[in-house]
């Protein structure tokens, strides 16, 4: 996935820390595939230049968790209770650059899966937490 989104997270000099060797998930891989698209799209656009996205994969009891992480500015608390809202943008500097749906669409897809997915954001970044079911 990381490598279907180069020409955004070169120009930007992003630098990827992925801890984690191959993992199989049960799942619509195609579907899932816009999860992690989402994500990352979404964590290398809101990172400054030469950043860090870290992606952090846990094997559970009950199943597998992602995480995605940025280092931009945090969600706005006022913005976090709508991130998965249809049409929902929270920062109008990037409204031209999506029309709102991919966050909605995650939630749906995570939710499909049997799986939840959180967030926890402040100032020095954002993480993005997706859980699936074994």
């Amino acid at each position: 996935m990381i490598a279907l989104l180069d020409g955004k997270w070169a120009d930007k000099h992003i630098i990827f820390d992925f801890d984690c060797g191959e993992r199989y998930l049960v799942g619509n891989e195609e579907l899932l595939k816009q999860v992690w698209i989402n994500l990352l799209d979404n964590a290398v656009k809101f990172s400054p230049n030469g950043g860090t996205v870290t992606i952090h994969i846990t094997e559970m009891v009950s199943g597998t968790k992602i995480t995605v992480t940025d280092e931009g500015n945090g969600i706005p608390e006022k913005v976090l209770p709508h991130i998965f809202d249809k049409f929902y943008q929270g920062d109008s500097s990037h409204a031209t650059k999506g029309n709102g749906l991919g966050l909605t669409i995650v939630n749906k897809i995570v939710n499909l899966h049997g799986g939840r997915i959180t967030v926890d954001s402040g100032i020095n970044g954002t993480t993005f937490a997706v859980i699936l079911p074994k």
